[in-house]
């Protein structure tokens, strides 16, 4: 894909700027003159590539996505078992969540179906990789197979949908970290067989809330 005689990668670094633009100001509040000024290029440029805010966003989100689904893919080939995979998955989430203002995820909520249609393929992507990579735990003994562990996913992945909305009102002594560490830990041993329990308890440390993680 190449426009304004811009390759595939310099495309890619150019989504990468602007996804950081909008995960800390949010997408409604954030302007094409914003992003224009934030990147040292033109409005116009911006227009010539994007065609519109909406294209914009349309490919951020799909990038983001992607992001996640590429470090699942690398966690799967680099770590030494898979539920070390699908932890370092939910580690990675969490890490950018750090970064993430609340107002990045409500604005996406509140586009118009279309546009959200348009950025929803790379989202299935996405919880397809991680279905299949329950399913190899599964298969390697370290996920029960007497649970629907999709499903118990599935219902994890809207707790900490709303638990990400709810953090404005989180009482001073909890944090949204502490919260969505539980909440996966709570997930991992509820799908655990004994094997895989064995390799949560020794990783355990990487969900204290008072690590430092890949910030």
């Amino acid at each position: 894909m190449r426009r304004m005689n811009l390759s595939d990668y310099d495309l890619s670094i150019l989504i990468d700027k602007i996804l950081d633009i909008l995960m800390v100001r949010g997408i409604k509040a954030t302007t094409m003159d914003d992003i224009a000024v934030k990147l040292s290029i033109s409005k116009r440029t911006l227009y010539e590539i994007f065609k519109s805010k909406t294209g914009m966003v349309t490919e951020v989100m799909n990038r983001f996505h992607y992001k996640l689904l590429k470090k699942n893919i690398d966690y799967q080939k680099d770590s030494p078992s898979v539920m070390d995979s699908i932890m370092m998955s939910f580690i990675f989430y969490r890490d950018l969540l750090r970064r993430m203002n609340m107002d990045f995820l409500n604005d996406f909520d509140n586009l118009p179906q279309e546009d959200k249609r348009l950025c929803n393929a790379a989202e299935r992507t996405y919880m397809s990789n991680f279905y299949s990579l329950l399913d190899r735990g599964a298969a390697e003994g370290y996920i029960r197979t007497d649970i629907d562990y999709h499903l118990n996913f599935r219902i994890t992945q809207l707790q900490l949908t709303i638990i990400k909305r709810l953090s404005e009102v989180f009482p001073p002594d909890i944090s949204l970290f502490q919260v969505y560490d539980t909440t996966v830990i709570g997930f991992l041993r509820g799908i655990a067989s004994q094997k895989g329990i064995e390799t949560i308890e020794s990783r355990i440390h990487m969900f204290e809330t008072t690590t430092k993680h890949i910030d």
